[in-house]
């Protein structure tokens, strides 16, 4: 007699810092995680997450891999110097270059999901373009900061749009019934917001991902045996 297992998420991120609130709202929900926050183009880290994701697979779980790289490289104000190569453009073309290594695990993630600032150079590059088409992440979603409590130091709501991008529609779905319209009368002007801050996911955001990634989990659910 076969032991039905329950499905549950597992959750991998790719290039996160090692505060990551993802990392945390996982812990606090008992989630499995597995988190890349340096070496992404080594081949031994490629196998580590790959073993991660067989593991749990194997379980019968269901598996969510979310991707963010450096944005610095393709940000509005690279613009003022397109010509010139720095430390940080490097360091994107080495990370985003390893990323569809992580597709092409023999034992693939059930769900990915890939996101940059709205408005950045780097979704147009060759690189992102292939990756994008690799990991077959053909839905796109808006998110407003200011509907997830993003903050200035005067309080006011801050004006900045993420794009998430993922091969499930329910992922982007899910961030649309939170996340996808602005109603805010008023945002925080340039000057009054600390933009390193809103490079990193809050807890309200980190929260509504995992519950994207669940929402993938259930529409998709096989109902596996153990």
């Amino acid at each position: 007699m076969f032991q039905r297992v329950v499905l549950q998420l597992r959750f991998v991120e790719l290039c996160c810092s090692p505060n990551s609130c993802i990392r945390k709202a996982c812990e606090t929900s008992k989630i499995p995680y597995c988190g890349v926050v340096e070496n992404v183009e080594l081949r031994g880290t490629q196998m580590s997450v790959s073993q991660f994701v067989s593991s749990k697979k194997s379980e019968g779980h269901w598996i969510h891999m979310h991707v963010s790289t450096p944005c610095s490289s393709g940000s509005p104000l690279k613009r003022f110097s397109p010509d010139s190569v720095t430390t940080s453009d490097l360091e994107w073309e080495t990370i985003m270059t390893s990323v569809p290594a992580y597709f092409r695990f023999s034992v693939k993630p059930d769900s990915v999901s890939f996101e940059l600032p709205k408005h950045n150079d780097i979704w147009k590059r060759e690189q992102t373009v292939k990756a994008l088409s690799e990991g077959e992440l053909v839905f796109d979603q808006d998110v407003y900061l200011c509907q997830a409590q993003y903050r200035a130091s005067n309080g006011l709501p801050i004006g900045k749009v993420l794009r998430f991008v993922s091969n499930h529609k329910a992922f982007c779905d899910g961030l649309f019934s939170r996340f996808g319209v602005c109603t805010c009368r008023e945002h925080a002007s340039l000057s009054d917001v600390t933009w390193s801050d809103t490079g990193y996911y809050n807890p309200t955001l980190s929260r509504a991902i995992l519950n994207a990634a669940k929402a993938c989990m259930r529409k998709n659910k096989p109902g596996r045996p153990s």
